[in-house]
C-alpha cells in the first residue's frame, strides 16, 4: 500500500459520476501502468479532434477531446498520459455503441490515466471521448497565460517535451503520430485571434454561445502531440506574403507593434527561399505564422512547431534598430527554427510514407554504427519489419525456360524464428514470363500452389504473408496481352489460396502493374496503364484482400510514381488500398547519391525521403509528375530475367 503514498485516485463509473476511491482498493495500479503502457504494436492513434476555450477571467481552459484509436491486439486497459488537467466526463465508443467501463483512475504518481474495462477490447477502431478543464499555468508548460495588461491577454500551449498531458489525456510518445483536427473558441471581437499549426478553414459566430466565435482549422499532417500549437490572444496579423513555393508567411503581434515587423516577415521569406534551393525538397506545409508575444519567462530557444514559430516580441520587433551582433543572433535563431520545422517534417516523412521494410535474412541482425539493432531503429520510426522468405527461383522441368520458387521445406521453423526476432510479415516471389507459348498452364498452376502453400504456412505462425506473383516485363507483348496474362495468373493464385484455406483478410498482394513488354514499339499513356491494371484487378482480386502493394517491375522511379498516381486517380471500383512496395524504383537515386561514400550519406537520405513522399502522394492520387527530380529519377531500371 505504500506505493500509493501521496497519490490522488479518482474513479469514474459507467455513469461518468466522479466518486472517490480508497487507496487500498487498487493495489495493482502501479504494475498495470508499466505492464500495459501503450505500445505501437498494440494500437495506433489515428486522429485527435480537439476543441478548446480559454476563460481569461477565471484563468481556466476547457475542452472536448476525441481520440480515434485502432487497436491491433486485445487489451484489458487503456492507459493515457495525464497531468494536471481534470477529466470531467469520459466514454469509449465503437461506432454508436458505448463500451462498458468499470472505472477510470487518475494515477498522479506516474501521471497516467488508467481506464479499466468491463471486458477486454478486441482489435478494431474505437473513440475515446473526454471533457477536460484546467488552470492556465504561469510557466510556459501546457496551456499557459501571458498577462501583459488588463486589455492585452494571451494564452498559448507549449507541449514540448511532455507537457501535453497537462492539457489533454493523450499518447505522449514520439512513436505515435496522429492527424489533429483543431477548433478554438475565442471571444467575438475585442481584437482576439486564434492561431494553430494549420490555416483556418471556417469560422462560426455566436457558437457555442453568444459573444463567442469558433475557428475551425484544416487537418494537420501526422504529427507527434508535442508538435501541437494553440494560441488565443489580442493579436493583429500582417498581410500574408506569398512565397514562391506556394506557402504564406505572416506575422502576428500586439497592434502597436505590427508596423515594426515587416522586416521580420521579409527575412523569413528570404530564409525559406535559400533553404528551399539548398535542400531541394518541397516544404509540405501551407503557411508559417511568426507570432511575437510578451512572454516574461521565455525558454532559451524559440517555440517552433510545424506552421508556427513563436518569438519573444522584444527580439524581433524593430530588429533593425539593434546592434549587428544582436541582428546576427536573431537571424541565426530564425534559420534554426525554420530548419527545425522543415527538416523535422522531412525526417518524419520516412515513417509517414513507409510503413514496412522487407529485409533479407543477411540484413535481419545488422546494427547501426552505435550498436543499435536495425530492427529497433525501424520500430522507432514506426516502420514494421518484414522478411523475404523464399530461397530464389529454380527451373521448372518440362517447361520452356520457366521457373518456380523454392524454400517451403523448413518455412514454418524459419517463420517462428523471424517472428521471435521481431518480424511481423513475410514476402514470397514467384515469376512468370510472357512469350509465344508461355506462361504455360503448368507454370501458372505450379506457382499459384506454391504461393498458396507459403501463405498458409506463414499464417499458421501468426504472420502476414505478402503474395507476389510477378509477370515480368521481358518481351515485346502489347498492353492487351499483358492484361490477359495478369488476369489469368492472379485468378489462378486466388483459386489456390482459397483451396488452401488462406485467410484473405490477413494477406497482401504484391503484383505487377499491367504494362507492355519492354521491347513493345507502342508507348502507352499512364491513363491506359491505369485502366488496364484496375480492370484486371476488378476481375480477379477478391474485395476481402487487405491491400495491394505494387512492385516496380523495372520501371524508372518517375514512371513508377506517375503510374501509381494514375491508378489511384482512375475512376472505378477499387475496394483495396493501392500502394507501393518498390525496390529499385525507391533505391536507384539513393544508391547513386550515396556512391559508397560516408560524406554522401545525408544526400542519400534526402533522396530516399523525397521519393518516399512522392510515392506516398501517388498512393493518394495526389502526385504531380516531375515535382521530384532524383539523381536517377528517369534512369531505366529494367533487368532482363530479373532475379534476386
Amino acid at each position: 500500500m505504500s506505493i500509493f503514498a501521496g497519490c490522488q485516485l479518482t474513479g469514474m463509473k459507467k455513469s461518468t459520476t466522479a466518486v472517490s476511491v480508497e487507496v487500498g482498493e487498487v493495489p495493482w495500479l502501479s504494475e498495470a501502468t508499466d505492464k500495459y503502457k501503450p505500445r505501437d504494436k498494440d494500437l495506433t492513434c489515428e486522429m485527435y479532434v480537439l476543441q478548446y476555450y480559454v476563460d481569461f477571467e477565471k484563468k481556466e481552459f476547457s475542452g472536448d477531446v476525441k481520440i480515434h484509436i485502432n487497436l491491433l491486439s486485445v487489451i484489458p486497459f487503456i492507459i493515457l498520459d495525464k497531468g494536471r488537467c481534470t477529466i470531467e466526463e469520459l466514454s469509449i465508443r465503437r461506432g454508436n455503441d458505448y463500451i462498458d467501463i468499470d472505472g477510470v483512475y487518475d494515477y498522479t504518481a506516474k501521471e497516467k490515466l488508467v481506464i479499466c474495462l468491463s471486458r477486454k477490447l478486441i482489435p478494431g477502431k474505437y473513440k475515446i471521448v473526454a471533457s477536460v478543464r484546467g488552470d492556465l499555468s504561469e510557466k510556459p508548460e501546457g496551456f499557459f497565460l501571458i498577462n501583459h495588461s488588463h486589455d492585452r491577454l494571451f494564452a498559448m500551449t507549449h507541449f514540448w517535451p511532455d507537457h501535453a498531458k497537462h492539457v489533454l489525456p493523450c499518447f505522449n510518445d514520439p512513436a505515435f503520430k496522429s492527424v489533429f483536427i483543431i477548433s478554438l473558441v475565442r471571444p467575438t471581437g475585442l481584437g482576439f485571434k486564434a492561431i494553430s499549426n494549420m490555416k483556418p478553414e471556417k469560422r462560426i459566430s455566436d457558437y457555442p454561445s453568444e459573444k463567442l466565435t469558433t475557428i475551425y482549422f484544416m487537418a494537420t499532417p501526422p504529427l507527434q502531440v508535442m508538435s501541437l500549437t494553440m494560441i488565443i490572444g489580442n493579436l493583429v496579423t500582417s498581410d500574408p506574403s506569398l512565397a514562391k513555393l506556394g506557402y504564406t508567411v505572416s506575422v502576428s503581434c500586439r497592434e502597436e507593434l505590427i508596423n515594426r515587423t515587416k522586416e521580420v516577415q521579409d527575412m523569413i521569406c528570404s530564409i525559406m527561399g535559400v533553404i528551399g534551393k539548398f535542400i531541394r525538397t518541397q516544404f509540405n506545409l501551407t503557411k508559417i505564422d511568426v507570432v511575437a508575444l510578451p512572454i516574461p519567462i521565455f525558454p532559451p530557444y524559440c517555440m517552433g512547431n510545424p506552421g508556427v514559430i513563436v518569438f519573444n516580441e522584444s527580439e524581433i520587433c524593430s530588429v533593425s534598430d539593434k546592434t549587428s551582433y544582436y541582428y546576427t543572433r536573431v537571424i541565426r535563431k530564425m534559420i534554426h527554427e525554420v530548419m527545425h520545422m522543415w527538416m523535422g517534417n522531412m525526417n518524419s516523412c520516412l515513417g509517414d510514407n513507409i510503413s514496412g521494410v522487407i529485409l533479407f535474412h543477411e540484413t535481419l541482425c545488422q546494427r547501426a554504427d552505435d550498436g543499435t539493432p536495425f530492427l529497433e531503429l525501424l520500430k522507432q520510426k514506426g516502420i514494421i519489419p518484414g522478411i523475404k522468405v523464399d530461397r530464389g527461383v529454380v527451373p521448372l522441368f518440362g517447361s520452356e525456360d520457366e521457373c518456380t520458387t523454392q524454400g517451403l521445406d523448413d518455412l514454418a521453423e524459419r517463420c517462428a524464428g523471424y517472428k521471435k526476432e521481431g518480424c511481423h510479415f513475410t514476402k514470397w516471389r514467384c515469376v512468370l514470363k510472357i512469350g509465344k507459348n508461355i506462361p504455360s498452364y503448368q507454370a501458372i498452376m505450379e506457382n499459384a500452389n506454391v504461393l498458396a502453400r507459403y501463405a498458409s504456412i506463414v499464417q499458421s505462425q501468426r504472420m502476414v504473408p505478402i503474395v507476389e506473383p510477378e509477370v515480368l516485363p521481358d518481351g515485346s507483348h502489347d498492353l492487351d496481352r499483358a492484361q490477359k496474362v495478369t488476369e489469368t495468373v492472379i485468378a489462378a493464385c486466388y483459386k489456390a489460396l482459397n483451396d488452401h484455406h488462406v485467410f484473405l483478410e490477413g494477406t497482401l498482394l504484391k503484383p505487377n502493374m499491367v504494362t507492355a513488354g519492354m521491347q513493345c514499339p507502342i508507348k502507352y499513356s499512364p491513363d491506359e496503364i491505369a485502366e488496364a491494371t484496375v480492370t484486371a484487378f476488378q476481375r480477379t482480386i477478391p474485395p476481402a484482400v487487405a491491400g495491394v502493394t505494387f512492385l516496380s517491375g523495372g520501371q524508372s522511379e518517375e514512371e513508377a510514381s506517375v503510374h501509381l498516381d494514375a491508378i489511384n486517380k482512375f475512376v472505378g471500383r477499387k475496394p483495396w488500398p493501392l500502394t507501393f512496395s518498390y525496390g529499385r524504383a525507391l533505391q536507384a537515386s539513393v544508391i547513386k547519391a550515396w556512391g559508397g561514400k560516408d560524406e554522401n550519406v545525408k544526400a542519400a537520405q534526402d533522396e530516399l525521403i523525397q521519393r518516399a513522399k512522392a510515392n506516398g502522394l501517388a498512393a493518394l492520387g495526389k502526385y504531380k509528375a516531375g515535382t521530384v527530380r532524383g539523381a536517377a529519377a528517369d534512369a531505366e531500371l529494367f533487368v532482363k530475367n530479373h532475379a534476386y
